[in-house]
């Protein structure tokens, strides 16, 4: 590593006031989901409860034209059984990494971090193809 990347690297390390952190039902939620043939949407939806944040979103997303509905669903697991558990997943995605990486907080460029994020996943692709 050359002295000016490792300077550059300090200084960077120096700036961060705070830690980004991900709510405490990422990791049991991402769990659930991501084995889908286990998941129940009454767990699903008592684990989304717990964040404010994710539960909101859920009641947005299913709440909007997109599904159809005749009206709003009134409950956390009436909008987690509309929007499907691959939804759901996405947006627990988007709502944690969204805490984790504010915009207007985190010394990490937004647009150079999605654009690397893009190209690890394009290059993870091409890799897995063929193999």
């Amino acid at each position: 590593m050359t002295q000016s990347i490792e300077t550059t690297i300090r200084q960077r390390v120096h700036q961060i006031e705070t830690m980004p952190s991900i709510p405490a039902v990422f990791l049991p939620l991402l769990k659930m989901l991501g084995n889908s043939d286990d998941a129940r949407v009454d767990e699903v939806a008592r684990l989304v409860s717990y964040d404010s944040a994710i539960a909101a979103q859920c009641l947005h997303m299913a709440a909007s034209p997109l599904f159809g509905l005749a009206e709003p669903p009134k409950s956390i697991k009436a909008a987690v059984f509309s929007l499907g558990l691959r939804r759901g997943e996405s947006i627990l995605l988007t709502c944690s990494l969204g805490k984790a990486f504010p915009a207007n907080k985190s010394s990490i460029d937004p647009t150079a971090f999605w654009r690397h994020s893009l190209g690890c996943v394009r290059w993870c692709a091409r890799n897995s193809a063929r193999n």
